[in-house]
């Protein structure tokens, strides 16, 4: 029996020493390194691992590796990992995407790796349905890594969840925790960060001199350092993330043009947002609530537009912690939208609203320098549409006017944004949009885009559009309004007044309506005034059977019929307008003067009107008139010129120009041309592509600007290639299309750097020449280094000098930026600096020594074998005693 017992014993130990010793995991299956071919076969022959169809290969039991786990140089395959797990050895890379495209891999398990997905000049790959844990460096890592998407996964416990840099890449609901920073781009653009989960690590994500990037709807929260950090970064999208418990909701560092809109910041160990060094970010409609130190902290950060937000129950909502030398702030930054859009609000406003209009009646302020002019008396709706007297918002236009809270001299405010509907306007509002640029009302046709029949109403910044036969504003009955800084193109009639009265038509752009761009109909006493009407389909401007109204200051170009006046249309004003086409005039009594008419009258008129003030006022500009000006007076027989013709123009045998002006009357009102920019695949241009309208004779500089791998080649104006000198500068002198071509150019090699030398052991005060070799990518290079990771000011040639402050190891690299935009990093040198000379002093090195497992393991079997052989002499013993 006890020799029994001894033996069970013996093989616990055993087994326990066993697993001690060589660490064996449960999940351990087949051992070694998957290859799938570019052929499709797969290597070795015996790995668990197989295909049915040539496209999928699906994992049939779980992979320890050494080396790399599963390496992938195929394109366009699934990898499947079925839910099994491929476990490494704390290096190498759990699955090698190096140079592929449109692999996708799912349902693995990956973990114990140096890197658990690594993608190098990678693109069009999937990652998703993962669970990567564990890896030393990064669940995934992105080198020149473009257009994949990674997305669904779970990463946990690694240095970083995604880390690396490219452009166009989608990351998209993982789920991330327990990192140092959950993803951080360098040298990143045009990604979108996309409804992930990122908690309980340092950093939610991180963006390093990285533009045109997209942070939206990540829900990012318990962090130990910022939720959100942007670092020399320039012209990214931050929108729409809930930024909860953080230290800090959002830190931008030395970066400029960044949008920060709408946004849930709160509850933030200290701010909500915190500024340094940072100009020319639009800050907006963030709710900034209950963070423990300060709403919004300002260091040294200026020229930022910061409106619409809320900011309520932060301990203190603005801080400024930059001075210049006489005590005074220098951040000075603009803290609202203007008139009626206004600013902020702020929960600690203690000022009131005795009109009502939703805005405070006295200025929020912060400093002497910074205040904001219109406080909201209300927090600012998530919502795109709002009453701005009430507070409230809603999703479309219509809406908000049909609220039984919105009343008679309430004003109704939209966001940018295309709003699909065609709106009633039955109610005294001021319907006001945030630009007319990009503001669309975007009617069905089947009504009229915006139709008026209440009275004083006004409509202002909007783009509006209605294919079809019907108007784009229409003013039915309605009186008093005003219609103003608008774009209304692609109509059948652009602005429609029927039976209207008393009415302003005021700076709009009119352009390429199917019918008429302004028609009065019945309508009486309106001003039409400074619009630009043109490419309409029958008239620019139409009056039919209304009288006494103001036509003044419009340029009404490019078409034959630029006006009409119909029978029964009388005691009109039309003064100081710009006519380029034709104009037929069959009603009398009307009054033109100061016009300029840039083409020769070939219209008919059966009526008698008066064209010009008198003398010296004077008459209208005509293109063809071709008498002198030698003489003056109001009756041009006195010695003298005085900007007047001499003799009449004669229009026919009952209308003529008394006093016909010499030259253009007033400013000059320039005629426009369009300019229409387009462009290959492989790049953009400054202006974007699209189409514009500059001034007749003016000239127009554009800039074609390459995307990476591709090169700039030539301009085509009208298909004509006109050479390859960038910027390319446009004469407008009629309508233009200029086309930037450019050719797909990758470059011959990889882009690659190295650094000398790689170590070195130095004291206190000397210093280290470091020097840089590059190869392949495309010249010319731009160079960074860094020391600890951290950028070093104005070291960006090629060679640096180190020369160290204090005692201790430094970590030195180099970044390398080629012309197309490529980076790539050199291997890490390292730098001892000895506080004093080499052998001046010893002291003992104390430090944590790893184990050797089989240590432990022989300690274990010496102690078995002692216990043993105890037990053997003690039977023997009693073995004598008894026998």
């Amino acid at each position: 029996m006890e020799k029994t017992v001894s033996g069970i014993m013996l093989t616990v130990l055993l087994i326990g020493m066993l697993t001690l010793a060589f660490n064996i995991q449960p999940v351990k299956g087949w051992t070694g390194t998957v290859y799938i071919r570019a052929d499709g076969s797969i290597e070795p022959s015996d790995a668990p691992i197989i295909t049915y169809d040539n496209v999928t290969y699906t994992l049939t039991d779980n992979i320890t590796s050494s080396g790399d786990g599963i390496v992938v140089e195929r394109d366009n395959i699934v990898v499947d990992g079925a839910g099994y797990t491929l476990v490494g050895a704390n290096y190498y890379k759990g699955v090698d995407l190096t140079g592929s495209s449109n692999v996708t891999v799912k349902n693995m398990k990956i973990e114990a790796f140096d890197y658990g997905i690594w993608l190098e000049y990678s693109s069009s790959n999937t990652i998703s349905g993962n669970n990567i844990t564990a890896n030393l460096e990064s669940s995934i890592y992105l080198y020149y890594a473009s257009n994949n998407t990674i997305s669904g996964n779970i990463f946990t416990k690694a240095s970083y969840g995604i880390r690396g840099f490219g452009s166009a890449n989608v990351i998209s609901e993982n789920d991330i925790t327990e990192f140092y920073c959950g993803i951080q781009l360098s040298y990143s653009s045009q990604n979108a960060i996309l409804e992930n989960h990122i908690a309980t690590i340092e950093y939610g994500v991180l963006l390093s001199s990285s533009s045109n990037n997209t942070i939206f709807g990540n829900n990012i929260m318990a962090n130990h350092q910022n939720g959100i950090e942007i670092d020399y970064s320039s012209k990214n999208i931050i929108l729409g993330n809930n930024l909860t418990a953080n230290n800090r909701g959002i830190l931008a560092l030395s970066s400029s043009t960044n949008t920060i809109s709408k946004n849930n910041i709160s509850s933030n160990d200290r701010d909500g947002i915190w500024l340094v060094s940072s100009s020319g970010n639009s800050i907006s409609k963030n709710h900034i609530i209950a963070n423990m130190r300060y709403g919004i902290f300002f260091s040294n950060s200026s020229n930022n537009k910061l409106h619409h937000n809320s900011l309520t129950y932060n301990t203190q909502q603005i801080y400024d912690t930059s001075w210049d030398m006489s005590g005074y702030p220098v951040s000075v930054n603009t803290w609202d939208d203007g008139y009626p859009s206004g600013g902020n609000y702020w929960s600690d406003y203690t000022g009131v609203d005795a009109d009502g209009d939703g805005i405070g009646d006295t200025p929020y302020v912060i400093d002497a320098d910074n205040q904001d002019r219109y406080p909201l008396m209300h927090p600012w709706s998530p919502l795109p549409v709002h009453n701005i007297n009430t507070g409230l918002g809603y999703a479309t236009i219509q809406e908000a006017i049909n609220a039984d809270e919105t009343l008679n001299g309430h004003t109704i405010f939209a966001e940018a944004g295309t709003y699909t509907e065609n709106i009633v306007i039955n109610k005294t509002v001021s319907l006001i949009g945030k630009d007319r640029d990009g503001t669309i009302i975007d009617g069905d046709g089947t009504t009229d885009a915006i139709r008026i029949t209440a009275e004083n109403v006004t409509v202002r910044n909007f783009m509006i559009r209605n294919e079809g036969s019907n108007p784009g504003i229409h003013l039915y009955y309605a009186n008093s309004s005003l219609i103003e800084n608008n774009f209304i193109t692609n109509t059948h009639d652009a602005i429609w007044l029927e039976h209207s009265f008393q009415n302003i038509v005021r700076r709009n752009n009119v352009s390429s309506n199917n019918n008429q761009g302004v028609l009065l109909h019945y309508s009486s006493n309106n001003t039409i005034q400074e619009n630009v009407v043109e490419y309409s389909g029958y008239a620019n401007i139409n009056i039919y059977a209304s009288h006494n109204n103001t036509i003044q200051g419009n340029i009404m170009q490019h078409h034959w019929l630029a006006f009409i006046i119909h029978y029964g249309s009388s005691k009109n004003q039309i003064l100081e307008n710009t006519f380029d086409g034709e104009y037929a005039i069959f009603s009398g009594g009307n009054k033109f003067y100061h016009n300029n008419f840039l083409k020769t009258f070939s219209g008919a008129f059966v009526a008698l009107n008066t064209w010009d003030d008198g003398y010296p006022s004077g008459g209208n500009y005509w293109i063809d008139y071709v008498d002198a000006d030698v003489k003056s007076g109001s009756g041009q027989d006195l010695p003298g010129s005085d900007g007047i013709g001499d003799t009449p123009y004669i229009i026919d045998a009952d209308n003529r120009d008394h006093y016909p002006l010499m030259s253009p009357y007033g400013a000059p009102q320039f005629l426009t041309y369009r300019l229409t920019i387009a462009t290959t695949v492989g790049g953009t241009t400054s202006p974007t592509i699209g189409t514009y309208n500059y001034t007749a004779n003016s000239t127009v500089q554009v800039t074609a600007i390459s995307n990476v791998d591709y090169i700039f080649d030539h301009w085509e104006l009208a298909t004509v290639n006109v050479g390859s000198a960038n910027p390319y500068t446009v004469l407008m002198d009629s309508n233009h299309t200029l086309k930037a071509v450019f050719i797909y150019s990758p470059p011959l090699s990889p882009l690659s750097a190295s650094i000398s030398p790689l170590s070195a052991s130095i004291n206190l005060g000397q210093s280290v020449s470091f020097t840089s070799a590059v190869s392949g990518g495309t010249s010319p290079y731009t160079h960074q280094w860094y020391v600890d990771d951290n950028p070093v000011s104005d070291a960006t040639s090629a060679s640096w000098i180190f020369t160290p402050t204090a005692s201790g190891i430094y970590y030195i690299h180099v970044k390398v930026t080629d012309s197309k935009g490529n980076m790539t990093q050199s291997e890490t040198a390292r730098v001892t600096v000895a506080a004093v000379p080499v052998g001046g002093y010893s002291f003992p090195v104390e430090g944590s020594i790893k184990a050797d497992p089989l240590i432990p393991c022989l300690a274990l079997v010496t102690v078995s074998a002692t216990i043993l052989t105890a037990i053997k002499r003690k039977n023997s013993k009693k073995n004598k005693i008894f026998s």
